[in-house]
């Protein structure tokens, strides 16, 4: 049996992560979704674009008389800095969503390899001790037949 973690979660301490989950979804009323399409249809402000997009709010916020009446610079201000601040919580995000998912894979690896040293001893030792329909039960993962579908199979033919 593998142990590549020992770890307890609480209900009680489940339920105040998802708490203070829900309560950070509170705290940000406008987070948007969007379709899948919309997704990669909108323009993405990446890595090559952030310098563009800081320097040329930079050049509307010093001089905007060259802008047309109706672009408005406060709101490019606004989208800028929200863009900014949604970043650094999308990092920490991240990081808190692959430590979670690789410690999911983790005790799941564990739990995966014990029930395999449980049908193993079970196929090895069960007869004895009456465990057929339920190892026939944990067969069924592997979409085999049983011994006793088998040979009620031939008894049939």
């Amino acid at each position: 049996m593998q142990n590549n973690i020992t770890a307890t979660l609480p209900d009680e301490q489940l339920k105040a992560v998802l708490e203070e989950l829900a309560a950070i979804r509170q705290k940000l009323p406008f987070l948007k979704g969007l379709t899948a399409a919309a997704r990669r249809s909108a323009p993405k402000l990446g890595s090559k674009s952030r310098t563009f997009t800081e320097r040329a709010l930079s050049l509307a916020l010093s001089d905007d008389s060259f802008l047309p009446r109706k672009f408005n610079v406060e709101e490019f201000r606004r989208d800028a800095d929200l863009f900014q601040k949604l970043d650094r919580i999308d990092s920490e995000l991240s990081r808190l969503r692959t430590l979670v998912a690789d410690t999911r894979t983790l005790a799941g690896s564990d739990a995966y390899v014990a029930a395999l040293d449980v049908y193993a001893a079970a196929k090895r030792n069960g007869k004895a001790e009456g465990l057929d329909e339920l190892t026939d039960l944990l067969a069924e993962r592997f979409g085999r037949r049983s011994q006793q579908e088998e040979d009620g199979k031939d008894a049939a033919s």
